[in-house]
């Protein structure tokens, strides 16, 4: 028979109380203080990136963002390509200027055995000759011509006698060549005279005067809304056809005039232009008025 054994501290166990729903105040706290201590670092964040921005807005001037420095170097690149096609368009105009004008000196040249005889400093009919092209063939064309009649105006004044005093004077020597059967003439004019004016005004007027008579006897109205332009051009080309009504004949005179100037002196040179390959004469018998004109204002 076994004795049961009753410690006397020993009580009866209770049943365990069923457990609680509601959270622990501990963790909903933690959660609390996480999410605003998130919201904190979310603002020092942007705190953090507009201090950036505003040094790299302060930093623009002397740092340039790549883009900005990318667009710079297409927009030079362009530029220079466009540099490089136009100066190669000029260089092959160039060398075609060159080529037209090269041949049509060359044609000027008089043969070796002609050029032995004659005077190389004399002009010819080929000086008068003026080539065919476009605006700036012509324009070179015409500079060589009145350079050469330029360079020629101490030949041509030699060959007279001016007084050494201020006094007015004309000259004038008329001689007939009926040799060759065309009823030539030339006539050789010296003058001189003196104008109370300085050196800059008398060659404005005179420039003036000489390139405007003509449409200033047509037209007075061209006249006056050309003349500023009249005045600061250095070569004009004037072609024209004067009518003589009493022998009904045609005298045509397309010439060149030129002024030249320097501290001292002023030059006027005025050339007729004998054959002109834009211009081809139509009337076979009109006549040609070749004149060679040299004014000199000191």
């Amino acid at each position: 028979m076994q004795d049961a054994l009753i410690s006397p501290i020993t009580k009866p166990t209770k049943k365990p109380p069923p457990p609680s729903t509601a959270k622990p105040p501990q963790r909903i706290k933690a959660k609390k203080l996480s999410r605003k201590k998130r919201l904190q670092n979310l603002e020092r964040q942007v705190y953090d990136l507009e201090g950036v921005l505003t040094r790299a807005q302060r930093s623009r001037t002397t740092l340039l963002p790549w883009e900005e420095i990318a667009l710079a170097f297409k927009e030079d690149t362009l530029n220079q390509v466009r540099d490089h096609r136009s100066l190669k368009r000029q260089l092959q105009r160039q060398e075609h200027v060159n080529l037209v004008l090269q041949t049509w000196v060359t044609a000027m040249l008089l043969p070796p055995q002609v050029r032995r005889t004659l005077n190389p400093h004399a002009a010819t009919w080929r000086h008068s000759h003026l080539i065919q092209g476009d605006d700036d063939i012509r324009r070179t064309a015409q500079l060589w011509i009145m350079q050469h009649s330029y360079h020629s105006t101490d030949r041509a004044m030699s060959r007279h006698s001016f007084p050494d005093s201020m006094e007015s004077l004309v000259e004038v020597n008329v001689a007939v060549d009926d040799d060759g059967g065309g009823g030539l003439f030339r006539v050789d004019c010296m003058v001189q005279y003196t104008v109370a004016l300085p050196l800059q005004e008398a060659s404005d007027v005179y420039w003036l005067a000489e390139n405007s008579f003509t449409s200033y006897r047509q037209d007075a109205p061209t006249f006056f809304e050309d003349h500023h332009a009249v005045q600061h051009a250095a070569l004009r080309y004037d072609r024209q056809v004067m009518s003589v009504h009493m022998a009904k004949q045609n005298i045509r005179s397309h010439s060149l005039h030129g002024q030249f100037r320097t501290p001292s002196r002023t030059t006027v040179v005025c050339r007729t232009i004998l054959h002109d390959e834009a211009f081809p004469e139509e009337d076979a018998a009109a006549w040609v008025l070749d004149a060679h004109l040299w004014y000199s204002k000191e």
